[in-house]
């Protein structure tokens, strides 16, 4: 909760200093590769991501709104049952970034949103089938930081960040088709990005 409480302000910060020069979108994929809790990495393995991003703002300060889906590779499918879990992410955020080179700028990056979680079992046990799901909404916060490669009106965008999830959709015990999702989710994320302005 400490980091959601610094997050909001700075988000706000880079919000009121961002000039309105344009706009942009971005599409981007990467690898996600969860590193805590132990409940989280012991169900979890690295998965591919996929996200895109609008936003408005100057080379040096901007916003956007961001949209990620991972489809979470799972240890949790057995004999009896295939379960698919999918994270959904849409957060607000804010960059700054500064020139480093003629054509390469570093930027830092906050953002703050919701993380949808969605649970999927199917199977059959005993001759018995089942079907069962469930969605949880917890709080989504990221760090990350990275490079931008100017090349022309396009750019290039490679960083490193760390998306967190925190659920607190604890098991309910007298309801056997209730799943625990309660739980801290921190992933490593190797992500590159197509930025083009419009």
């Amino acid at each position: 909760m400490r980091l959601a409480i610094l997050a909001v302000p700075a988000l706000l910060l880079i919000a009121t200093e961002a000039r309105a020069d344009g706009l942009f979108a971005e599409v981007h994929a990467g690898i996600a590769i969860p590193v805590a809790d132990d409940e989280y990495t012991d169900n979890a393995d690295e998965s591919f991501k996929l996200g895109a991003r609008l936003g408005s703002g100057s080379a040096t300060r901007a916003i956007d709104l961001a949209f990620d889906f991972t489809p979470v590779n799972d240890e949790l499918s057995s004999a009896f049952a295939t379960v698919d879990v999918s994270r959904y992410r849409i957060q607000l955020g804010g960059r700054v970034a500064s020139k480093v080179a003629p054509n390469a700028r570093l930027f830092g990056r906050v953002s703050a949103g919701v993380d949808l979680l969605r649970y999927h079992a199917y199977g059959s046990v005993l001759g018995v089938d089942f079907d069962q799901s469930e969605t949880d909404a917890g709080l989504a916060l990221e760090v990350e930081g990275g490079v931008i490669f100017d090349l022309g009106k396009v750019s290039l965008v490679a960083w490193l960040g760390v998306p967190m999830a925190f659920h607190f959709d604890d098991d309910d015990p007298n309801d056997a088709t209730d799943a625990d999702l309660e739980y801290t989710g921190i992933d490593l994320d190797l992500t590159a990005a197509v930025s083009i302005p419009f």
